[in-house]
């Protein structure tokens, strides 16, 4: 399994604007921390950029390209600004120093209505760099969206090289009013009935965003979009809402697994292995064995050009301590 959405960071070390004052993240997420990812699930991943001030974006890439081999990062999205496109132009020289940078995400997340288009110079600009490009949004955003990849495949032939995050983060804000009084059996309804009516609103976007050819879609972010705790079982209906309609709309050759850790684990009291377990389980029911394989790993690989690279295990051993450069492209 390769996890094609993996967040680290330092908050002693770096500021980010996004985490002040949030006490469920943690301070730190890298290997050694509490939490973290076993080292050896997944057998390797992507780091997304972590929301890190803009003046420290590259010592992020740097910081994380050094932890790569202990975290099994074996490639890095940074962070950039598709709107300034003549700071842009130097950004991506800059990354161009680090081999295990494999895209970029500027978050679309909170922006005002109408001015996604303004980015389509900076992104069509990463893509003709041979970058792949993660795209954020709500699902509110979803038609806005469609319209820039739109205008990239008019001016491209298509939108590969783009994939959506988190599905585009459907409502459920309302789960916070399920009623803590309720019997198990009522709040397991009321559960139900906000998930059915967040699918039913986001649904309409996904479908439209589907249409859009190549494109491709991360299945991560779900529990995150939860206020407050997610247990094993609210983890299992997330991933049994959601997954069926998705993979209707894009088929098992465009998703991609991403755990979305620790902002969709931890944060929520939820540990990796467990919404792991509930997407595997979910995901198994309805993929034949050769979907799921791509789903949980060939897609991602694929996708960040990762897919002919060696792992350790295929060098021999007095090779393996100098691959760390050789081998920066991942997660």
């Amino acid at each position: 399994m390769f996890d094609a959405h993996l967040h680290l960071w330092d908050r002693n070390r770096f500021a980010y604007p996004w985490m002040d004052g949030n006490a469920d993240l943690p301070q730190v997420s890298a290997p050694g921390a509490p939490g973290f990812p076993d080292a050896d699930f997944p057998v390797g991943a992507v780091f997304v950029e972590a929301g890190v001030a803009a003046a420290q974006r590259l010592d992020e890439v740097a910081w994380v390209a050094d932890l790569a081999p202990a975290a099994g990062i074996r490639g890095i999205v940074a962070a950039v600004d598709l709107l300034d496109t003549a700071a842009l132009a130097g950004q991506l020289a800059a990354l161009r120093e680090f081999p295990l940078v494999v895209g970029v995400r500027d978050n679309f997340e909170g922006l005002p209505a109408g001015v996604l288009a303004e980015r389509l110079p900076g992104l069509l600009a990463v893509l003709s760099a041979g970058l792949r490009v993660d795209v954020c949004i709500r699902h509110e955003q979803a038609a806005e969206l469609a319209g820039l990849l739109e205008a990239v495949a008019a001016q491209r032939g298509d939108a590969s090289g783009v994939v959506l995050d988190h599905i585009a983060k459907p409502g459920l804000e309302d789960l916070a009013g399920v009623s803590e009084a309720a019997s198990a059996a009522e709040a397991a309804a009321q559960r139900s009935a906000v998930l059915a009516a967040a699918r039913d609103a986001w649904l309409p976007g996904i479908r439209r965003l589907a249409t859009i050819e190549s494109l491709a879609v991360k299945i991560s972010g779900l529990p995150g979009q939860v206020p407050g705790p997610v247990t094993g079982e609210l983890a299992g209906q997330l991933a049994q809402t959601f997954l069926p309609p998705l993979l209707e709309a894009f088929g098992p050759d465009r998703v991609l697994f991403g755990s979305d850790h620790p902002v969709s684990t931890l944060a929520h009291g939820l540990d990796y292995r467990v919404w792991f377990g509930a997407l595997h389980l979910t995901l198994a029911g309805i993929l034949k064995a050769d979907e799921l394989e791509a789903v949980l790993s060939d897609n991602a690989l694929r996708f960040y050009g990762l897919a002919d690279l060696p792992t350790d295990e295929d060098l021999p051993a007095d090779d393996q301590a100098g691959n760390t450069q050789t081998m920066k492209e991942s997660r």
